[in-house]
């Protein structure tokens, strides 16, 4: 008979399969807990309709069997379609049952972005919102139409994503005791943000000891002011950052863009999203320069220049860099930036400290793989140095989201990568 510790560190290995971890718990009576622990550490709850709604036999579980609450560390729930959350009368008791939760995601952005309304949470779900972050278990919140009075009360959290910003008021009665600023270490804005918003979080966040940082900007230049104004407090002790700039990522943003990358001098890993397009794979559009639609690559110039004149420990790179080339006149073009781009990064004078380059291709036109591939893998081979990594995707065919990078930035997409290794 094996000791318990063994057993729980053999079950472990089979985290991700249900199936196996199923079988186990009926196998023997000392494979069950440590497979309950396993098989309810994360729950995720998506739902398309009220009649679908599973929370109600969730319930019944939990009540039947209280120590798998405590088994819980995850709760996922997923409504893109906003027609059960509010209206669920179970999902309440489901959120205080859970009295182990170390991370918490309430997503409920419609996939269309132009159909997005702020929600109006109703007093109950505010009450046990804030019953939830108070407690000392919860370390991670992500949250759509989170009410910005909610989160100086997550005094243990460490890490916070964003996804909208509310300014619904707390109901009355609710706690005052909490005036003390949060001290996190993550914070992730993967989703647009009004500037105004944005500029009242150093209100309740301790911008200054922010470690690691992801955001994604849209729309017009005005959102890097508001979020330069919580970078400014955190640039010198960054470590991580992930970034994706306003749609004006182009010569004169790149002149105008509020945000001094050379202040990053501790940054250890980088990850930016670019595009650039010369029409979608349907449609072609007649550009009056034939390199306007490239001006977004002046920007990431700048931003690599600036680090490198400042920052000598930048381990890591992410390149995201999502091609929609209509012509075939424009794919030199779109090679040589490219290659321009690599050879930067690849700098030693530059980034002597660099041990990781993973260069991600969304390619809207399937026609670019041949071309980029073919440019860099001169590049690839004559730096053994660097541990250089490409990914391809391929998007003709669905839109690929614009928070697309920020599924698990550390380790970075988990979903449909094409390693190339042997090019």
């Amino acid at each position: 008979m094996l000791p318990p510790e063994l057993e729980e560190e053999i079950l472990s290995h089979l985290w991700n399969d249900t199936k196996a971890l199923k079988s186990c718990a009926l196998t023997r009576r000392s494979f069950r807990n440590p497979a309950q622990k396993l098989l309810y550490s994360e729950i995720s709850l998506w739902f398309f309709s009220l009649e679908e709604s599973t929370t109600s036999t969730l319930v019944d579980i939990l009540d039947a069997n209280p120590q798998l609450r405590h088994y819980v560390r995850r709760l996922e729930i997923i409504d893109s379609f906003r027609e059960w959350l509010l209206n669920d009368s179970f999902i309440l008791r489901v959120l205080l049952l859970l009295d182990n939760l170390q991370a918490l995601v309430i997503e409920s952005r419609p996939e269309d972005d132009s159909r997005y309304e702020d929600i109006a949470w109703p007093d109950s779900f505010l009450y046990t919102f804030l019953t939830i972050i108070h407690r000392s278990s919860l370390e991670s919140l992500s949250m759509t139409d989170l009410p910005l009075e909610l989160i100086k009360h997550g005094q243990h959290l460490t890490h916070l994503a964003v996804r909208q910003l509310s300014s619904q008021s707390l109901p009355a009665g609710s706690c005052t005791s909490c005036t003390e600023k949060l001290g996190l270490d993550t914070l992730d804005l993967p989703g647009f943000i009004s500037p105004e918003l944005v500029q009242l979080l150093p209100d309740v966040i301790q911008t200054e000891r922010i470690r690691n940082l992801q955001a994604y900007t849209s729309g017009e230049i005005e959102e890097h002011h508001a979020l330069w104004e919580i970078l400014r407090p955190c640039a010198g002790r960054l470590k991580t950052l992930a970034f994706a700039p306003c749609e004006e990522s182009d010569d004169y943003s790149a002149k105008e863009d509020p945000i001094v990358w050379s202040a990053f001098t501790s940054l250890r890993c980088l990850a930016i999203r670019v595009d650039f397009a010369t029409g979608h794979a349907d449609k072609e559009y007649e550009w009056p320069q034939r390199w306007e639609e490239f001006e977004c690559y002046t920007w990431m110039f700048k931003v690599l220049d600036q680090l490198s004149s400042s920052n000598q420990c930048l381990e890591e790179i992410f390149l995201f860099l999502h091609f929609n080339i209509g012509k075939e006149i424009h794919y030199g073009d779109a090679c040589y930036l490219w290659s321009k781009s690599i050879a930067l990064v690849l700098d030693k004078s530059r980034f002597p400290c660099l041990k990781r380059l993973d260069a991600y291709f969304i390619d809207s036109t399937w026609f670019m793989n041949e071309f980029l591939l073919d440019c860099t893998k001169q590049l690839k081979h004559s730096q053994s140095q660097v541990n250089i990594q490409l990914y391809e995707f391929h998007s003709k065919f669905r839109r690929v989201s614009s928070d697309f990078m920020w599924s698990e930035v550390l380790p970075m997409l988990a979903w449909g990568d094409s390693s190339i290794d042997d090019i």
